[in-house]
């Protein structure tokens, strides 16, 4: 078997030739990884694997492990505003709810990093946060 993520083209072409070798691919995508196009993810990449691959299955993994509930709930609205097809999904957080999130215009790039500067070393000046390892 072989274990890969799928977002770009190229993905594509690497899964079709393993899959000609090996008897199992497993792949992990996740369509609202459109995000992240600047870098080259496709949504379609995603969306075609089951008609590339017809004989796979899907399995939507909806759990957050990595965000508080109120970023999973605020990123399931931007995501179903979206005007692009998807698969039904709910983000969930796993962990606790979270503070509520506040919005920050920054002048430029280096008045934007200033602030999260200022904010991360008043959270351990604070004791909320132990290291910067918590960010």
């Amino acid at each position: 078997g072989f274990e890969r993520e799928v977002t770009m083209g190229v993905d594509v072409q690497v899964h079709s030739g393993l899959a000609r070798s090996c008897s199992s691919v497993f792949v992990v995508g996740d369509e609202d990884q459109r995000i992240y196009g600047w870098r080259g993810a496709v949504q379609e990449v995603v969306r075609s694997f089951a008609r590339d691959f017809a004989a796979c299955q899907i399995f939507t993994l909806e759990p957050n492990f990595r965000s508080s509930q109120v970023i999973a709930t605020a990123a399931q609205h931007v995501i179903e505003g979206a005007t692009m097809e998807r698969n039904k999904k709910t983000t969930r957080s796993v962990r606790e709810l979270g503070e509520p999130i506040r919005v920050f215009a920054a002048y430029d790039e280096r008045d934007e990093a200033e602030f999260v500067a200022t904010q991360v070393l008043a959270l351990l000046k604070e004791g909320r946060i132990s290291s910067f390892a918590d960010v």
